[in-house]
């Protein structure tokens, strides 16, 4: 019996063409390989990233060329996911490894990179990951397509930005923190007790920045300032700035920013999370989580007062106003013979027109959503920011390139640092009338959304989507005034998790009417 001979691992060509092809090849191969490691030597680190590209395409088709499994690494997907969430409440951003032309490897990226490259894996491999993914995401339709036609929107942008390096970081960097944390919340909080653990993790990140926050406050600088290892170390002058601490120009008042890059960024991540501690203390069975979350919300409230922003102020009391607006109607929907619900639900006008006219009359309260003198000149810059963007929004109707919004309009602060303060101008400016359109959009469907099913939903996790919904509304109030992005992927994330409850409470039959209160026996089971 005679051995087959083994398969050669390319085949020979055969052909005087198919020798010029595998010539041509080599030689584009050869100068392909000679420009990159020319363009590594000697051109800055700014042209460096995107000849990475390349390899990014090759590990897309690699992905794409996967064979077919039933088993989808969601288990992975899972810890990669709540990695990221911790890191974005644990972590200073701006304390990374820097090596020479590569972006900063910080914590936050060692799990959202894999986190997206997991998700693309699943949706390759695995038919049923992919079904089911689609099957969740239809429960909101609106929603889901806002979001792909924002990072259509967002890619169109790169190739009119007058700096397409930078813009298409910014473009990739958002499709991994942003886009693949809305569709992996989607697939993840459909299981039950995911969105409790979310939240409790949550609320415990707050309780940290707080303490942290006091720390500061104490020591007016952030704890780490000073003992930071050398290879965490990065020399640049936005991180040194971070360092130094902030104060208010016109009155010295040091404002604390715990992990976070600026006293506004920690200010809106608190007034986020708000919503949530308020729907703990008021909907926990756990006696014990309601009195640790009720006094957890005063420490909040004073961490906000020490950032000495206005805007966490507003999201602050914005979060109950609007929750207890819900909570009431819900219920009274939910609970026939309470009367606390319809009472509440009756007065709240009243209610609204009262603290409208406290805010106008009592001074600590008008100084904190109003502002003072002190506060005048960044409200006198915003209006000159919203007066100078208008001409070049419709200018430039398909937007200026991602991450290119300051630098079009050119305005500096006082400081000489560019700057632009709404991130309604930002992403007008970026991405058009268009990209506008699509990002408040997906916040406003969403929010809708979440209005709609939290109104007929049990009394179980799935009336977090309550909370969400105020925190989504939270968010697009203080984006009318902050510009910045750090908690952006935070809020992609209730973003889909409103979209899983809602698929949980479509695809209850007892959810199609409002439900009654449980009993006691309902809940002990």
């Amino acid at each position: 019996m005679t051995l087959a001979r083994p398969l050669p691992l390319y085949a020979q060509p055969r052909t005087k063409r198919q020798r010029r092809w595998r010539t041509a090849a080599f030689i584009a191969l050869g100068f392909w390989s000679f420009f990159t490691g020319a363009a590594f030597t000697f051109l800055p680190p700014s042209f460096i990233a995107p000849l990475l590209l390349p390899i990014v395409i090759l590990a897309l088709l690699f992905i794409w060329a996967l064979p077919d499994t039933s088993n989808a690494p969601t288990r992975t997907m899972g810890w990669l996911f709540f990695g990221f969430f911790l890191s974005l409440g644990l972590w200073p951003n701006y304390l990374a490894i820097a090596l020479p032309g590569l972006p900063w490897i910080t914590v936050e990226r060692l799990f959202s990179i894999p986190l997206a490259c997991v998700l693309l894996v699943s949706m390759s491999v695995s038919r049923n990951f992919l079904s089911k993914l689609r099957e969740i995401i239809s429960a909101t339709p609106i929603v889901w397509k806002f979001v792909v036609a924002f990072a259509v929107t967002q890619f169109i942008s790169v190739a009119l930005s007058s700096d397409p390096f930078q813009s298409l970081q910014k473009f990739l960097i958002s499709q991994i923190y942003w886009t693949s944390a809305f569709f992996v919340a989607c697939y993840l909080f459909r299981r039950p007790g995911s969105v409790t653990a979310w939240v409790y993790i949550l609320a415990a990140t707050t309780f940290f920045n707080c303490l942290i926050g006091v720390w500061e406050w104490k020591l007016q600088a952030v704890p780490w300032a000073g003992h930071i290892p050398s290879f965490l170390k990065i020399e640049d002058e936005s991180v040194q700035r971070i360092l130094a601490g902030q104060r208010r120009a016109a009155t010295g008042i040091y404002r604390i920013h715990s992990i976070f890059s600026t006293s506004l960024g920690l200010a809106e991540y608190l007034a986020l999370t708000t919503p949530f501690l308020v729907h703990l203390v008021v909907e926990s069975r756990h006696f014990w989580v309601r009195v640790a979350v009720g006094l957890l919300i005063p420490f909040v409230f004073l961490t906000i007062f020490r950032t000495d922003s206005r805007l966490g102020n507003v999201g602050f009391i914005a979060s109950f106003i609007l929750y207890f607006g819900l909570w009431a109607i819900w219920r009274w929907r939910s609970d026939k013979r309470s009367i606390f619900g319809p009472a509440l639900a009756l007065t709240y006008p009243m209610l609204m027109v009262a603290f409208i006219a406290a805010t106008m009359v009592v001074g600590r309260l008008h100084v904190m959503i109003w502002g003072n003198g002190a506060d005048q000149f960044s409200t006198q810059a915003r209006i000159a920011q919203a007066h100078a963007s208008w001409k070049l929004i419709f200018t430039g109707p398909l937007g200026h390139g991602a991450g290119q919004g300051a630098s079009v309009l050119g305005f500096r602060n006082a400081a000489g640092v560019l700057t632009l303060d709404s991130y309604y101008l930002t992403i007008a400016l970026e991405y058009g009338i268009l990209g506008f359109i699509f990002y408040y959009g997906l916040f406003l469907a969403s929010a809708s959304y979440a209005v709609r099913e939290g109104l007929r939903t049990p009394r179980d996790e799935r009336s977090f989507i309550i909370p969400m919904a105020v925190s989504v509304a939270v968010f697009c109030i203080i984006k009318s005034v902050f510009s910045q992005q750090e908690n952006h992927p935070i809020i992609f994330m209730i973003v889909g998790a409103i979209c899983a409850l809602a698929y949980r409470n479509q695809s209850d039959p007892r959810c199609r009417e409002v439900l009654p209160q449980p009993t006691i026996a309902q809940d002990s089971r």
